[in-house]
Order: structure tokens, then sequence, then C-alpha cells
């Protein structure tokens, strides 16, 4: 599940409780330190039915758009996308044709973005993958979801339901995969 981003002291100097720098946010929660999470529109569109499944203790992963956002997948993978949509044959049959004119009109909207943040093909990788093939680091606690405004805390605690992403692995093959599996030619025909 995607959820929000971290509050760090970039963003909020003056707050009654300790913040991580961003680039320390790994370190701040493995020393067991509580870490708040901005509102997200996945908690948002109802925020009591997800106070209602995280307090149900059921195993999530979470995983915010502080982590999502360090994977950008851009160049060859976008660029065949562009071209299906450009040639729009197979509309009806070719996923990558539909996927290329959906990211092309996204691309229309968000003006110069060249990439995209593949955060529901990182949280398919995870649910299907997982474990030790896994890009992510995990930190396991439990997370309140506050009934106002969407916001979340994540405690640290090696018991805990939860597992909250708290950063990438380096030189995983995730981005690579992915952009393979799209440029897959066999697939589309």
């Amino acid at each position: 599940m995607g959820g929000g981003s971290f509050v760090t002291k970039d963003q909020n100097e003056d707050t009654p409780f300790p913040l991580p720098e961003k680039d320390k946010i790994s370190e701040f929660l493995t020393n067991g330190k509580l870490i708040h999470l901005y509102p997200n529109h996945n908690v948002s569109g109802d925020s009591l039915a997800t106070k209602i499944i995280f307090d149900s203790n059921i195993r999530i992963r979470l995983i915010c758009h502080s982590v999502t956002c360090n994977y950008f997948v851009k160049g060859a993978p976008i660029d065949f996308l562009k071209e299906k949509a450009k040639k729009e044959e197979n509309i009806e049959t070719d996923p990558a044709t539909v996927v290329g004119l959906l990211m092309v009109e996204w691309f229309k909207v968000r003006h110069s973005d060249v990439g995209q943040c593949p955060h529901d093909p990182l949280t398919i990788h995870e649910a299907v993958f997982g474990g030790e093939k896994s890009p992510l680091k995990y930190v396991r606690g439990n997370f309140v979801f506050h009934e106002w405004a969407a916001y979340s805390t994540f405690i640290p605690n090696n018991d805990g339901p939860h597992f909250m992403a708290v950063e990438t692995i380096p030189n995983n093959s995730f981005l690579k995969q992915l952009g393979d599996s799209l440029m897959i030619e066999d697939y589309h025909n």
C-alpha cells in the first residue's frame, strides 16, 4: 500500500516532537523513534476504514512516496511506450499501446515529465516477490491512523504487524526488470 510521505526536519523545523533529517529516516526508525506521515489519498478517501483495517493487526507493508520516488523509470521503456502510443495500431488488444496512451496524457498534465515513479508496479512486485527479492528495506512496527485529516504515525516495534519501507536497497534490479518487462515485443504482438 502507498501512503503519504515522511514528515522530516526539511519541511518542518518547529514541532514539539523530534523529526528525522530527510537522509536519516532509516537510522531514525531503526533507533526506535516514531515517525509521522503526511495525509495521502489512499488514506483520506476513507480515513475511518483505513483506521479500522490497520487497527485489526493485519500484516501490511506500506511504501510511502518518500521511498517510491527513488525509483524513476525513464529512457528506453518510456520511449517504447510513447512509440506504441503514436502507432495506436492495436488499441483493443495491446496493453502497451493503452499504457502508452495513458502515459502520454498523464505527461501532458504533468508538463515536463520524462518518466514515471512506478508505485503500482513496485507494490505488485512486493506482493508477488517481496522477501529476498525486495528492493526495499523495511522496519517492523505499528501504524496508527488518525481519523482526523488522514495523518498517520508509525511506531517501530519488533513485534508489530506492520512494515514500513524506509529506504531502497542500492544496486537492485527492480527498475531494469520492470523496463525489460515493458519492452518485450513478443508479448505485445
